[in-house]
């Protein structure tokens, strides 16, 4: 609950914040939030595996955000895991930019 409550209030924070669209080293914004992911998770075997992203064009705050919720998500999952592995990469489908977090946590059925 505590987690939740934080996420909220820096959410309120990034919503204040004049939103400008930039272009994006999203390589750059990635080791960031990965880097933040480290100091929380300190002592914790991880291996990151990831692919040279594109640049983007977006909102810096909210993009950052986005990253260490998958990200953290990601970690979370596969707290059971000996040697958890996390794999981000991109491709482009249909003319947009598809960014991709994989993770070898527990999951759920894909039915559900």
């Amino acid at each position: 609950m505590g987690n939740l409550i934080d996420d909220l209030l820096q959410f309120s924070k990034t919503e204040r914040q004049e939103m400008r669209q930039a272009g994006l080293d999203m390589n750059q914004l990635l080791n960031e939030s990965i880097d933040q992911i480290k100091q929380d998770n300190q002592g914790w075997k991880i291996d990151w595996v990831i692919s040279k992203l594109p640049n983007v064009y977006g909102y810096p705050s909210m993009l950052k955000l986005v990253w260490l919720n998958l990200l953290s998500n990601a970690v979370k999952f596969t707290v059971k895991i000996k040697r958890a592995s996390i794999g981000i990469n991109s491709y482009i489908e249909e003319g947009e930019i598809v960014l991709l977090v994989r993770d070898n946590g527990v999951g759920f059925s894909m039915k559900y």
